[in-house]
């Protein structure tokens, strides 16, 4: 296997603004992004338009995500979210390289690189989340804990913050536990987004 690619399909200004505000920088937490380059080259392949692809790599986050990983920006992808995914798994299975695909309306605790790295060293060739979007709510706990670009937020606080918020556990993790997921790594407005491995 060739590294890693992870996809980002990303376009319109709401959420470009999720991906730059909580999503990325909680990949630069130092046990995602910057852990990962151990399993050799890692892509982040932005999936966008023209346009938006100008805004994003205007960022200020630009400087720290190329210290660690690739960034490509793919523009000649159309479509929905589900057409740009495909387009960055054609990518990753043109490269043999890992894959990966994000949401932009996500914050991942600071396991997700370990599970990643995890799975890879497992034999597996990609991982999944499934789960729910990220709303008011987590978007404000998850800026609160940014510092110098960086939102490091463990699995654990994540979890308090569920139960304070929605006094009970998120159903979905509980149905992903009880049929053996392994990795509860990246999360929602309601809760856990589930860890697939393939």
């Amino acid at each position: 296997m060739n590294g890693l690619l992870l996809c980002l399909p990303v376009w319109g200004a709401k959420h470009i603004d999720l991906a730059l505000s909580c999503l990325l920088p909680s990949l630069l937490a130092p046990s995602n992004l910057p852990a990962m380059r151990e399993l050799g080259l890692v892509r982040l392949g932005f999936y966008t338009t023209d346009s938006d692809a100008k805004i994003i790599a205007k960022s200020s986050l630009m400087p720290l995500l190329e210290h660690v990983v690739k960034v490509e920006f793919h523009t000649d992808a159309h479509g929905s979210v589900k057409d740009r995914s495909n387009a960055g798994l054609a990518r990753a299975h043109h490269l043999d390289a890992g894959f990966v695909p994000l949401c932009a309306d996500e914050v991942a605790s600071n396991s997700l690189g370990t599970s990643i790295i995890s799975a890879v060293r497992d034999g597996y060739r990609g991982l999944m989340h499934l789960g729910y979007r990220l709303q008011a709510p987590l978007r404000d706990l998850a800026l609160a804990r940014a510092r110098d670009g960086i939102i490091e937020i463990s699995p654990a606080e994540l979890s308090r913050w569920h139960l304070d918020r929605m006094g009970c556990p998120p159903a979905e993790g509980s149905w992903a536990m009880s049929r053996g997921t392994r990795s509860l790594d990246a999360y929602g407005s309601h809760g856990f987004h589930i860890t697939l491995r393939f």
